[in-house]
């Protein structure tokens, strides 16, 4: 029926050897699967990918070659005709496909093997005229692929620092079509600045994430930036800056700053000396920005950077940093606003004040607290502060109980343990069950909740003791009814049968536990799982 949506739900759950098959079986099948056979070519490999584009160069510069003697051996007198040549252009497979293709391999990965390839062959052909080169190979490829979607271009800064042949195939045909543009890597070198901004300028209006992960120098030409002139950017949502060291080139950060009007999320790796140049940058010319991700800040960069944006934050991320003694009385000031807040390897503040901001935040979602216990980090969630209680024994309520969607924490059941053995010291008999069963009653207030991580995401010598069993109240949190992921790791959980059956009953949304103990009660509860309900995906 030639319905195009029709058409691609048909071939999305297709195999490339059903496709395949299916563009054999007529002329209008061929047409039709033609356009989702080639679509990615991710799936046959960066070698076939190379070969195919190799061949297709040999063919073209052999045309050019007949073409150009054919025309010289029918050179006639002045004022009359040449005959119509005979060479007719090469049918190669990218030369016939190329404009369906949406997908190719890593453009990097790409230049590397167009690299070995060309040396291979100049090895085998040492006589050949026109030998193909990377560049060549590469300008060969995407001037041809006119469809081409890239939806995360990295360009590593030894590419950019190369220049030549290589970067302007980039900047030409790779940079405009990306989405997301990553210049440099883990392992980059230090690059201008000027040379940065050039590469930036050329790329689209509709890119929507930048990631810059480059040690950036001034450039000779920092003084001559247009500051009347800002990057043409519509659609940039995501800002990321992972170098470990800015320097002070305000004139390009300025011109950066100018392009982020339509910013929503800014991740900062080692603020440093970025700091004044960056709050001027958001309260000037980031007026959507309200998602804030900082790794290894200062305690001035946390506080200077959040005290921008006074509509309040909804998104709050800091890792590997610290001491915080003033954080908390910040973040109370965006608790309105606050939707996700994750703290990772976070020290210097205290579990009383993580407490009093959940009990303030009424919009919160996602709320994660990992700790590596690195020496100075806490040791989890002590359970007192969680359980957040009145003299009276009741619980106090907190604003995020129905708006909690992920909560990712370790609790710590009783502030003093026995170090090298696996038993709890207690003050008095059951106190280990009683100070359990409270954790529950507060648990049991998030409603909402679709995912609990309890034991942290990564191991740590103190492990949470709640034990998750029905001897130490698991019962009181029958009412999680849209729990769809439970996390259990890195704790001295007592789950056997008897837990799951309760689980899988009392949590039909249920779909994945990670971090069941290997014991052979645990064993049990596991094989009756997989046997009754093999939807519960075990990790």
């Amino acid at each position: 029926m030639d319905i195009p949506e029709l058409d691609a739900m048909i071939t999305r759950p297709l195999s490339r050897r059903d496709l395949s098959r299916c563009v054999r079986v007529s002329k209008k099948w061929h047409r039709i699967f033609v356009p989702y056979l080639w679509r990615d070519l991710t799936w046959i490999g960066k070698h076939a990918v190379a070969d195919m584009v190799l061949k297709d160069y040999i063919n073209t510069c052999t045309y050019r070659h007949e073409q150009k003697h054919h025309q010289n051996s029918l050179k006639t007198p002045h004022g009359k005709r040449h005959a119509p040549s005979s060479v007719t252009p090469p049918t190669t497979r990218l030369a016939k496909y190329a404009h369906w293709i949406r997908v190719l391999p890593d453009a990097e990965v790409l230049r590397a093997t167009f690299a070995s390839l060309c040396f291979n062959h100049r090895e085998q052909h040492p006589s050949d005229p026109m030998p193909p080169t990377e560049a060549k190979l590469m300008h060969q490829l995407y001037k041809q692929c006119t469809n081409l979607q890239i939806d995360h271009l990295k360009i590593r800064a030894d590419s950019i620092m190369m220049g030549g042949d290589v970067l302007r195939v980039i900047t030409e045909y790779l940079v405009p079509r990306a989405r997301h543009l990553q210049i440099g890597t883990a392992q980059s070198n230090n690059m201008s600045s000027g040379n940065i901004k050039d590469l930036l300028s050329s790329s689209s209006s509709a890119l929507e994430e930048l990631t810059l992960q480059v040690c950036i120098s001034c450039s000779k030409l920092e003084t001559t930036y247009n500051h009347a002139v800002s990057t043409p950017w519509k659609q940039l949502k995501k800002l990321n800056l992972l170098s470990n060291r800015y320097p002070k080139a305000n004139a390009f950060w300025e011109w950066l700053w100018k392009g982020c009007g339509t910013v929503q999320q800014l991740r900062v790796d080692n603020v440093g000396k970025l700091r004044h140049s960056l709050v001027e940058g958001i309260v000037a010319h980031m007026p959507r920005l309200n998602k804030i991700h900082l790794y290894k800040p200062s305690s001035e960069d946390t506080e200077a950077i959040l005290s921008t944006r006074h509509q309040g934050w909804k998104e709050v991320f800091i890792a590997c940093g610290g001491p915080y003694p003033q954080l908390s009385s910040h973040l109370m000031k965006h608790s309105v606003t606050l939707e996700r807040l994750t703290f990772y390897d976070v020290y210097g503040m205290t579990d009383k004040e993580i407490a009093q901001l959940l009990a303030c935040c009424p919009s919160l979602r996602d709320f994660t607290d990992t700790q590596f216990n690195s020496g100075r980090s806490r040791e989890g969630f002590n359970a007192q502060f969680f359980i957040d209680q009145d003299r009276d024994g009741s619980l106090k309520p907190w604003m995020c109980e129905t708006s909690l969607r992920i909560l990712k924490i370790r609790i710590r059941i009783l502030p003093r343990t026995d170090a090298g053995e696996d038993r709890v010291t207690e003050y008095y008999p059951g106190q280990a069950r009683e100070i359990q069963k409270r954790v529950y009653d507060r648990l049991a207030r998030f409603t909402h909740l679709e995912t609990l991580c309890l034991g942290g995401e990564y191991a740590s010598p103190v492990l949470s003791r709640l034990e998750m069993s029905l001897k130490s109240g698991l019962d009181k949190l029958s009412g999680l009814k849209r729990l769809k992921e439970l996390d259990v790791s890195n704790m001295r959980s007592q789950i056997g049968k008897q837990e799951v059956k309760w689980m899988a009953k009392q949590w039909p949304k249920l779909r994945v536990i990670r971090g069941l103990p290997e014991e052979n009660r645990t064993k049990k509860a596991v094989k009756w799982l997989q046997q009754n309900h093999p939807e519960i995906i075990l990790r």
